[in-house]
């Protein structure tokens, strides 16, 4: 690749990100003038802005007065991930967005087109119309990491194109996370970003993309390819980018770029940053033995803790599997958990656990697959 993409490091709080906005559309010039730009946040659920889980609504706000200053129609909007039970407009009010879009907020939901993704072009997605109406598209998520596709950036903040009971829908139909990995890609596919910036003044480290472990960094990313941002994001947090399924597939695709040249910054990996427990899953791997440990011995092992909950009903309402039944509080059927996690997901009580020893057990077997992986690859260089 002659080009590589830029991924471009600014330090930045909350409290100066007017100037880390203005040094970014310095280094990615954009042409807004009379253009519909379209700015789409992470608006995981109705959590205030202090807890992290979504773009914190200071770079919003800049990056809508900063478009609006070169003469930009802007549009901030983005599909909730509960949107099925509350309204984007609340959403969008707890979070701190819709102040911080300047009344530029707007229900993206309203207009929807249909989009053909997934193997060979079989799957309709109901999406937000904003992405064939935007002359320019910019992405604004938040550094989290992911249950199920380790990461969240770049390329995962385009689920949000989905609207409504699609987004279950589509968790339940590819369950497994190699399946969902392709789907969240293709989706990304659609429609991809003219410029990312993320916010990692404070990054989300842990079981996300709604964990209550943060770790303030005070950096901004921006580039204009969103497979290579989330590279970069993803060695920072020390994972070993081979085995997230979700960039394999991007790159396998040609969706984006693996290497890049990077300005302002280091690839050193943030020390003991707390990746999510799956990290370890053997879900990429298809061998039968890691398959009947990971089924049968270890994975369906989560449960509710009854002293955290509020009775909030979210994990009843957004299963997509219809796992948690309801009887003076949620009762998991493991049998029929499909391991998406989105009940894990919309707790903003942290009430769903795993068993403690998940994490020893998924370690466990991501070294016996490295383990075969060096034996196999011996065996093919001693011919």
């Amino acid at each position: 690749m002659l080009n590589k993409p830029v991924v471009f490091i600014q330090n930045a709080g909350y409290d100066s990100m007017k100037q880390a906005v203005d040094n970014i559309f310095a280094a990615f010039p954009l042409d807004v003038k009379d253009k519909l730009v379209w700015v789409k946040p992470n608006m995981l659920g109705d959590y205030v802005p202090e807890r992290h889980a979504t773009t914190h609504p200071a770079v919003v706000s800049a990056i809508v007065k900063k478009l609006e200053s070169l003469g930009a129609n802007v549009v901030v909007g983005d599909n909730s991930g509960i949107q099925i039970m509350v309204s984007d407009m609340v959403v969008a009010s707890k979070t701190g967005l819709l102040g911080a879009s300047q009344d530029r907020f707007k229900n993206i939901s309203d207009e929807v087109v249909f989009k053909k993704i997934g193997p060979n072009s079989r799957e309709d997605v109901a999406v937000s119309k904003i992405i064939e109406d935007c002359d320019i598209f910019i992405s604004v998520p938040k550094m989290k990491t992911h249950l199920q596709t380790y990461i969240t950036g770049a390329v995962k903040n385009s689920y949000g194109f989905v609207v409504g009971n699609q987004k279950p829908r589509l968790h339940m139909k590819y369950p497994g996370f190699r399946e969902f990995a392709g789907i969240v890609a293709d989706i990304y596919n659609i429609r991809k970003p003219d410029l990312v910036i993320v916010d990692a003044v404070y990054a989300m480290e842990g079981d996300g993309p709604n964990s209550p472990k943060v770790r303030r960094l005070d950096k901004v990313f921006a580039s204009t390819d969103g497979v290579a941002l989330d590279h970069y994001m993803a060695k920072i947090m020390g994972m070993d980018v081979s085995k997230i399924a979700l960039l394999k597939y991007c790159v396998e695709n040609d969706m984006g770029s693996p290497v890049y040249e990077l300005r302002g910054g280091d690839e050193e990996a943030i020390n003991d940053f707390k990746l999510p427990r799956t990290y370890y899953n053997i879900n990429a791997s298809n061998s039968l033995v890691d398959t009947l440990i990971y089924r049968f011995i270890m994975a369906k092992k989560i449960a509710i803790n009854k002293k955290s909950c509020t009775l909030c009903k979210k994990c009843y309402n957004v299963c997509p599997a219809v796992a948690i039944s309801w009887k003076d509080g949620p009762i998991i059927d493991n049998e029929r958990c499909i391991l998406c996690f989105c009940c894990k997901e919309m707790c903003d009580q942290d009430a769903i656990s795993f068993a403690k020893r998940y994490v020893y057990v998924q370690k466990m077997l991501g070294l016996l697959n490295t383990m075969k992986d060096k034996i196999s690859m011996k065996r093919r260089n001693n011919g």
